[in-house]
């Protein structure tokens, strides 16, 4: 049922109302619901008509969608099903372009929030803002919020809220009955400063099929329909924005009165159209439906969901990377030298601009499988270096070239050295009192001219944080070196770089150990052959054998699906 008025009849367009040059493309075949798709010669968008009646369409999500769609198919959600998805992963990156232009205490609604990832990771960012979400499916609609306080309201209580400064709907909008109504009712709680956030498909880019086109979806957009939709809902578009692989994505704000639509001009109609007819011309394939349902009936939903989730993986990880950035297995890894690391830091303290650098070894890798807080944590950060030849090795052998390991221990020295000849002050926090007295002591008489903000011991209680906060506040430190375990090193520089203005954070695990003489570094060639954990597990047999073993071998059984997926699937 529409939303926002009646059904709409065969042949007239859900967005524009308009009945002449409306064309039939074909019927949707994926379930033969019997609609059929329309191209709008006014709008340059397509929809399917006639509505499906709302117990046809339940029916279809709870019987269908699994089947046809077994990528979100599990038996059980949960944090393993958050990360094969990468659902905070793309939250992330979404919430880190809209965060920082929103005011103090604005108040933001995501309409369809599904797990809840993309308000979770706003909170993490900005703890100051209002979030309200409409999302009808109740049981997993917390799974990924991760204690972000968010009030749940209906499509028809937006008007009761108040105004709002962010409206954001991410792969909501192609699901709506009525996409132009939605946007007017938005825009009747907007101010002139409010933004509108909307991602759909991009419908039937080249080598789109025919399987493009099914019930869950009632409209599809090219980049200028969605425009031009967005305008007949009463925002005026601005400048789109680089999107993820098969996706749109466009900001809006409310449109000025008086604003004149633009018709579609000719070109952009007949593009539209003949990219519908070029999808059109790869039918289903009528056994499609029997192979996944056999295939269900053998292995289970939640099997056949892992298998496409493993099969799309690297895809997902491909659209998170970035030039300077990888996802491995996962995980974050910058794509950068250790010099560059040390320009950057050195450009972070002299701007103030804040920037915290965290590290993945092959422990890490295995840990953030399963910990969604530590991951989340390396995700934040500004840069994540490999600092372990097993996550360079791994990711060379998924064709991702990273430039060399940049180890804690190494950066921090060439970072100290620059910090004493340029009078930047850095703060040492870690290891215990009498190692971290001994360190400072030896940097000291290494670095003459080196002017310590402070330093303290790493044995502290959660209790005690806050007063910790206060003396690193008022350090006024440059920098801050933190020698923590593992995940308390991340989690804690997490909480520093929200609370504080200390401009560079960087961990560094044990190296105050090294530094104080308990134990030793490698020889040279050792690290530069790469077998810098041989020398640590003959100091330390007891504590690392185990602890190598079972990470190694996790990390070859992670790493042999994901490169027997790119063999396959590329």
């Amino acid at each position: 049922m529409s939303l926002m008025r009646p059904n709409y009849g065969a042949a007239i367009c859900r967005f524009c109302g308009m009945t002449e040059d409306q064309h039939a493309i074909d019927r949707e075949q994926l379930l033969d619901s019997g609609q059929t798709l329309y191209c709008c010669g006014h709008c340059a968008s397509a929809y399917l008509c006639p509505d499906l009646p709302a117990t046809t369409l339940d029916h279809f999500y709870r019987e269908h969608y699994r089947q046809l769609f077994p990528f979100m198919a599990s038996d059980t959600p949960d944090e393993r099903l958050l990360l094969q998805m990468r659902s905070r992963e793309l939250a992330l990156h979404r919430a880190r372009r809209l965060a920082q232009s929103l005011p103090r205490h604005a108040r933001v609604l995501e309409i369809g929030s599904g797990h809840g990832a993309f308000l979770g990771s706003l909170h993490a960012l900005r703890d100051d803002l209002q979030l309200f979400a409409v999302e009808p499916g109740h049981a997993e609609r917390t799974l990924a919020l991760d204690g972000a306080p968010v009030r749940f309201i209906e499509l028809e209580q937006i008007d009761q809220v108040g105004t709002l400064d962010l409206i954001a709907l991410f792969h909501t909008f192609e699901h709506l009955v009525d996409p132009v109504g939605v946007l007017r009712q938005l825009a009747a709680v907007s101010t002139p400063e409010s933004r509108l956030a909307i991602e759909v498909p991009d419908a039937f880019i080249p080598g789109a099929t025919w399987t493009a086109v099914h019930p869950a979806h009632t409209c599809y957009f090219s980049a200028d329909g969605l425009q031009r939709v967005i305008r007949l809902g009463g925002w005026e578009p601005v400048a789109p924005a680089n999107c993820t692989a098969g996706n749109l994505y466009q900001e809006a704000r409310p449109a000025a009165e008086g604003s004149v639509i633009a018709p579609v001009t000719p070109a952009q109609r007949e593009a539209f159209l003949q990219q519908a007819r070029d999808a059109q011309r790869t039918p289903v394939s009528p056994t499609r439906r029997m192979r996944l349902k056999a295939l269900q009936s053998v292995l289970g939903t939640d099997r056949v969901g892992r298998l496409s989730r493993w099969r799309h993986a690297r895809a997902l990880d491909q659209a998170l990377s970035s030039p300077t950035q990888a996802i491995v297995l996962g995980a974050p890894v910058s794509l950068v030298t250790e010099e560059q690391v040390i320009q950057s830091a050195l450009d972070s303290m002299k701007t103030r601009q804040s920037l915290r650098l965290a590290d993945v070894n092959t422990a890490k890798l295995i840990d953030l499988q399963e910990d969604a807080q530590l991951r989340q944590a390396l995700f934040r950060a500004e840069l994540c270096v490999a600092d372990g030849m097993g996550v360079v090795w791994a990711a060379r052998g998924l064709g991702i070239h990273v430039p060399q390991r940049v180890t804690g221990i190494d950066t921090m020295h060439a970072l100290l050295q620059a910090c004493a000849t340029q009078g930047l002050r850095p703060y040492l926090l870690g290891a215990r009192p009498d190692v971290i007295e001994e360190a400072v002591r030896k940097l000291q008489q290494r670095y003459p001219t080196l002017q310590l903000a402070g330093w303290h011991h790493g044995y502290f209680k959660a209790e005690q944080e806050p007063q910790l906060f206060e003396t690193l506040r008022d350090s006024r430190a440059d920098c801050l070196i933190v020698g923590l375990s593992t995940p308390n090193q991340d989690l804690f520089l997490s909480r520093v770089q929200a609370k504080l203005d200390i401009p560079f954070l960087m961990g560094v695990g044990g190296s105050f150990d090294v530094l104080a003489g308990r134990l030793r570094r490698a020889p040279l060639w050792m690290q530069r052959a790469g077998c810098e954990w041989l020398f640590r597990l003959v100091q330390e047999p007891r504590r690392l054998l185990k602890r190598y073993v079972t990470s190694n071998s996790r990390l070859i059984m992670l790493w042999l699906p994901a490169w027997l997926a790119k063999r396959l699937f590329g």
